[in-house]
């Protein structure tokens, strides 16, 4: 079952040959009188798999968020179904979603400059995926260089919070016990802190300068465990000061 709030059913012939599926449909709920459609609930809970596009997070919350299609996409994970997404899709599998509603999207060259950007927004009780509690996703994320961004969205998390980093044309394949494994042709990214993150500047109207942030870079058939966060590699450290230009520490910090 392949849910979006516009486009159409391409998706169908793509996910039909991925999976070989006994069949695949596309809902397109618009509007929170279709999100509560009794039809739409029993053919949501009906699926073994249900896949959210691309597109704009901030209709998945706005039209979806206290609806059946909230309560359908739940039961499907609750039942053992699987539950995945891309882009938009993937942004609100997180327990924090990054929801622009109605702004422009963060940029990590402006967030850094400011705390309480305008453009930082967050969003929480949609989904309840316990393996991404305390986590905020972000996507097409090399290519858009959103390291910056999502080091400032993980600060507003806190010492406790991780933020999970998709590239495109990759995705990171989860188990139910956590044991999650990258495929494709890019990269995955973690960011996490530990007793050595320092969040020395965190403060609305004033750049973010955090410190020794843990960053994992993982390639396809490199692992990370969601539920206790230990990996096939090891990260590196990465900081980020919103006084400089140049914000990163190391320089590239990819």
């Amino acid at each position: 079952m392949v849910l979006r709030t516009a486009g159409t059913g391409a998706y169908n012939d793509y996910l039909q040959g991925l999976t070989n599926a006994a069949s695949v449909e596309t809902i397109i709920v618009d509007s929170q009188n279709k999100a509560n459609s009794d039809y739409v609930d029993w053919v949501i809970r009906t699926a073994e798999f249900v896949w959210l596009a691309g597109g704009d997070q901030s209709t998945y919350i706005s039209h979806w968020k206290g609806t059946k299609v909230e309560d359908a996409i739940q039961y499907v994970y609750d039942k053992g179904g699987v539950v995945g997404g891309t882009s938009a899709g993937n942004h609100v599998l997180s327990e924090f979603v990054y929801n622009p509603d109605g702004v422009q999207g963060a940029v990590s060259s402006e967030v850094v400059t400011d705390f309480c950007h305008e453009t930082i927004k967050i969003s929480t009780d949609f989904l309840n995926i316990p393996m991404l509690a305390n986590t905020i996703n972000d996507t097409h994320f090399y290519e858009r260089d959103r390291m910056g961004r999502s080091a400032v969205l993980q600060a507003h998390l806190g010492s406790n919070g991780r933020a999970i980093g998709v590239s495109e044309q990759t995705s990171l394949f989860v188990q139910a016990n956590g044991h999650a494994v990258v495929d494709g042709g890019y990269e995955v990214y973690v960011l996490r802190a530990d007793g050595q993150t320092q969040y020395q500047n965190t403060s609305c109207g004033n750049p973010v300068v955090v410190n020794d942030l843990l960053r994992y870079r993982l390639l396809s058939g490199d692992s990370y465990n969601l539920l206790n966060n230990s990996s096939s590699i090891s990260p590196i450290r990465i900081g980020i000061n919103g006084n400089f230009s140049s914000f990163y520490t190391p320089s590239n910090p990819y």
